[in-house]
């Protein structure tokens, strides 16, 4: 079962997941908040023989670890460390962007939640005519 990043997954949304090859297996994390609540959770799929198999056939993961404390934002940051920590140990999932590509993701995330009556120009990498 592939579960895809942006979409719902058992009333999560997925914000970042990755699945690589490893010594003739496939590894991954993936990494997730049920919006009505700011619960955070990280998990790890499935080891596999594809990408298609890290969840299965009722889309659960291997291992998860929920951040359910009162504050949104402290649930995020623990989630980003405990994400981190699963990348590392899946093998070839983690690389040197790793980090960034996680923070960027959750980011955009976050960004969609907030609307804005305007374009906002306060993004570091934003560019465009002044």
């Amino acid at each position: 079962m592939r579960i895809k990043t942006g979409g719902q997954h058992q009333g999560w949304t997925v914000v970042h997941l990755a699945r690589r090859a490893w010594r003739g297996s496939f590894e991954g994390v993936w990494l997730g908040v049920e919006e009505s609540t700011g619960h955070w959770m990280v998990g790890r799929q499935h080891d596999g023989q594809s990408m298609d198999d890290g969840f299965d056939a009722d889309g659960n993961c291997a291992t998860s670890r929920h951040f359910r404390e009162g504050n949104e934002y402290l649930n995020m940051r623990r989630t980003l460390a405990a994400y981190d920590e699963e990348a590392q140990n899946a093998s070839d999932v983690w690389n040197g962007m790793w980090d960034q590509r996680a923070h960027d993701a959750v980011a955009r995330h976050l960004a969609h939640r907030v609307p804005f009556p305007a374009p906002v120009r306060l993004s570091a990498g934003w560019v465009g005519a002044a």
